[in-house]
């Protein structure tokens, strides 16, 4: 059997972070913790991170990165506008429902008002790059001319309904499952929903 590869030192202890942020919150994650299940010492995670601070904000850029890694390229889909919207909207569904976007979304949640850079960086890394490819794309659909001026607009209505269907649920644990089924038709029922918008 062949040998786990063993990560960089400072991508190790990141990855170790990362993971026990998300599943406890910073507040109940000290830096021994951390030294600690990355099994290496203090003066190690010190030599590559200044501070629990530092550690959390890289942390959640490396979150972030990877959050919009899974985030399929609009510009690279074939079909016609709409169809591409389908796709993407079905692959963005299926992100929102994985435990650590979830976990990213309350970490974000909970300490913005103590990291004043988490917003930010979610804002620069996730939200902005997002917002940009499906305005762009949206930016495409050929109702008449009012459509190309609202783009920015009816994208965030999409999300709007994403996130009130998906998102939320989750976040405030109304809802702890999604069945595949559940999953399609939101994601049919967001890309109707902004349509009926944009028609009208």
């Amino acid at each position: 059997m062949p040998q786990k590869k063993q990560l960089p030192k400072r991508e190790h202890i990141l990855d170790t972070a990362i993971k026990m942020f998300l599943k406890q919150g910073v507040s109940k994650t000290s830096i021994e913790q951390i030294a600690s299940a990355a099994k290496v010492s203090k003066i190690t995670l010190y030599n590559h991170f200044d501070n629990k601070e530092s550690l959390f904000i890289a942390g959640l850029e490396e979150v972030n990165k990877r959050v919009v890694s899974k985030i399929p390229d609009i510009d690279h889909m074939s079909g016609s506008p709409e169809e591409r919207l389908r796709k993407f909207s079905q692959r963005i569904v299926r992100i929102l429902v994985q435990p650590d976007t979830v976990a990213l979304f309350r970490v974000i949640i909970s300490e913005a008002e103590h990291h004043p850079q988490v917003p930010i960086n979610f804002l620069q890394y996730v939200k902005i790059p997002i917002m940009q490819s499906l305005t762009k794309l949206l930016s495409e659909f050929t109702f008449d001319e009012t459509v190309v001026k609202k783009a920015d607009i009816a994208a965030e209505i999409f999300f709007g309904i994403l996130k009130e269907r998906v998102l939320w649920p989750l976040l405030l644990k109304l809802k702890v499952h999604f069945s595949e089924s559940e999953l399609e038709s939101i994601a049919d029922e967001s890309v109707s929903g902004l349509m009926h918008w944009v028609r009208n």
